[in-house]
């Protein structure tokens, strides 16, 4: 088993796209658990929104996609800093996480992959 650990925004305070993550081969099965902050940067920010996007294989176009909320197993196409999404990485070549609206310090956004 191995993790695969993405930031997609390392200890950032303003609005943005992030770095986005790069399915390649990764494709079947593959589930990423996308969370703010980790133990080497804690967000010290009170709130932001993030939404989440993909890229079809072939496309040079992100558009919204759907996120599981891992605490009552909802479906979003938003969220925010305090909650873990899992998104199924299956149908796309990128993820994007945008990080919008953040008040009161920085923070960090993570996906990670287990192949």
């Amino acid at each position: 088993m191995i993790k695969i650990k993405h930031k997609f925004h390392d200890n950032v305070s303003a609005d943005g796209n992030g770095q986005d993550y790069l399915v390649g081969n990764k494709t079947t099965g593959t589930v990423m658990a996308v969370s703010c902050g980790d133990l080497n940067t804690p967000a010290t920010a009170t709130s932001a929104t993030i939404t989440f996007y993909g890229k079809a294989t072939g496309s040079n176009e992100y558009v919204p996609i759907m996120a599981l909320k891992a605490s009552d197993y909802t479906l979003q196409n938003t969220g925010s800093i305090n909650e873990s999404y899992l998104i199924d990485c299956s149908s796309f070549e990128g993820i994007r996480v945008t990080l919008s609206n953040v008040e009161g310090g920085n923070v960090t956004v993570i996906g990670e992959v287990v192949e």
